[in-house]
């Protein structure tokens, strides 16, 4: 675990990105295929199990090694749906920036305000 520590009034620009809808979905089962042409093998497609995955790679996993693979999504398994984490990225200075990443868009919205109200500044909003 890392922690960091940095002094609120030195923020320049903080900059929330909120949860977003990611490429990856739920994929079903897939069974093994073989073509055969005149009884002889010519192509083989192996047995996909189902997962999360993106519709173009093999690779796919279960929610439990989606979420260990990749803490920055969020499965969604009643729509099988995956989100991007919302994301806070606050920039000091040049080159010099931070990040994290929050469970939710009203916990990441929370952490900005708290970090306005600490900072004693006053920042203004471009909605993109």
């Amino acid at each position: 675990m890392t922690k960091n520590y940095f002094e609120t009034e030195k923020i320049q620009t903080l900059t929330l990105t909120m949860e977003t809808l990611s490429s990856m979905k739920w994929l079903e089962e897939r069974p093994e295929k073989i073509c055969k042409f005149l009884g002889i093998t010519i192509s083989k497609e192996l047995r996909l199990p189902a997962g999360w995955g993106y519709a173009t790679y093999r690779e796919r996993y279960t929610t439990e090694e989606l979420v260990k693979e990749y803490p920055y999504f969020r499965a969604d398994e009643k729509t099988g749906k995956v989100y991007s984490k919302a994301h806070v990225s606050i920039y000091f200075s040049y080159k010099h920036s931070m990040g994290a990443r929050f469970e939710s868009n009203e916990e990441a919205q929370e952490y900005v305000d708290e970090l306005i109200e600490q900072s004693g500044r006053s920042f203004n909003v471009i909605i993109n």
